[in-house]
């Protein structure tokens, strides 16, 4: 059976998070059919508080990780401490009209592969250090930990969560960004209320969009 999605390597270096932390438990592969209300693909933070929910509504749930248990991109997760503008735009358009502040937002580097963006990891860290320095010359600026990752977003900048167009049964979470844990709070009580037939008014605003 042809595999449909490409694995991709989501994250590189040793995220700060998992220092010390015992190894997620491991699951064996799925070997017999199985009957649940909710199958949830994916382990990390979105799949963990949808397959939560889903439980608390009442229903069966199981849940599928290739990777294993929060070893996706959840773990790459900066806590806000990131090699990007830190201003919304909206913020910098007040300020400075709109030509600038969209020019500037969009000389960040657009992601291609993992191997590109693996590449770009010492120039990177070499400009924080630099930064980082200058305000606080005192510090021993060498990293103890270095780790870089990979986050889908959207052109408009919320993520698409509900139904699948033409996959009866199928729902996503997709394009959450930087803002993952965020965005995927907000998916789980959204699909907790359309696994309950509910409707929520913000349905339409996170749909999938032509």
């Amino acid at each position: 059976m042809a595999n449909p999605t490409p694995k991709r390597d989501l994250r590189t270096g040793q995220p700060v998070w998992m220092d010390g932390v015992p190894p997620p438990a491991h699951f064996p592969p799925l070997e017999r059919n199985i009957e649940v209300d909710v199958a949830v693909i994916g382990c990390d933070v979105s799949g963990a508080l949808a397959a939560d929910a889903a439980l608390q509504a009442g229903k069966s749930v199981a849940a599928f990780d290739r990777r294993g248990v929060a070893l996706g991109s959840t773990a790459a997760r900066t806590a806000l401490l990131q090699f990007e503008i830190d201003q919304p735009l909206t913020t910098l358009i007040r300020r400075m009209g709109r030509e600038k502040p969209v020019r500037a937002w969009w000389r960040e580097e657009e992601f291609s592969d993992d191997k590109h963006r693996d590449r770009l990891l010492p120039r990177k860290i070499e400009k924080l250090r630099k930064k980082l320095g200058s305000l606080l010359p005192q510090l021993d600026t060498e990293p103890e930990f270095v780790w870089t990752g990979c986050f889908g977003e959207s052109p408009y900048g919320l993520p698409a969560i509900g139904p699948v167009p033409g996959a009866e049964r199928c729902f996503a979470v997709v394009g959450c960004g930087g803002n993952g844990i965020t965005f995927s709070a907000i998916a789980a009580q959204l699909l907790q209320r359309m696994r309950l037939g509910l409707p929520d008014p913000d349905a339409a605003l996170f749909g999938f969009r032509s």
